[in-house]
């Protein structure tokens, strides 16, 4: 799928780690980084949301890709930070250990989806770097559609309680 990596490698996109991995978010979806913040617990929302965040005024849901990309569990410190993105369904709040920054994708080192041997539904690819891999994560492909549905169900029963 050649406009795919064409697509992705005109791209910027921010850096974070998790652990000792690096992960990456297309610039173009990135609203912004904050702090870590305390996060309200969702009753009856899709294992992967961690709860929901108030951002002036906006009410947000936090992914934990940790459990997604099968990291270990670990609770969420002040150091931390959350990447405020927006999908093509709402704007979500990721956890993250730590940001690096903004990296321009090199062409010649971006392996697409449509090349890796474990296909995963979560990343449009991976970069190779002098420091290691970076799994470029798709959030718009974060949740599947039934999550999606669970999410937004679990949200409106929560504002109806309010």
């Amino acid at each position: 799928m050649i406009e795919e990596k064409e697509k992705i490698s005109v791209q910027q996109v921010v850096v974070f780690r998790l652990d000792d991995l690096m992960y990456a978010l297309p610039l173009a979806n990135t609203v912004r980084v904050i702090h870590a913040v305390y996060i309200t617990p969702l009753p009856d929302s899709p294992k992967v949301i961690m709860g929901l965040i108030n951002l002036e005024g906006k009410i947000l849901p936090v992914f934990d890709i940790r459990q997604r990309f099968a990291l270990p569990i670990r609770e969420i410190i002040p150091e931390d930070h959350f990447i405020i993105v927006q999908t093509k369904n709402r704007t979500v709040a990721i956890v993250a250990d730590e940001v690096e920054g903004i990296r321009n994708l090199e062409k010649k080192d971006l392996v697409t989806k449509d090349h890796l041997t474990s296909k995963s539904a979560y990343v449009a690819g991976i970069v190779k770097t002098a420091a290691g891999m970076i799994l470029i994560h798709d959030p718009d492909l974060f949740l599947s559609d039934e999550e999606n549905r669970e999410l937004s169900k679990a949200v409106l029963e929560m504002k109806k309680d309010l």
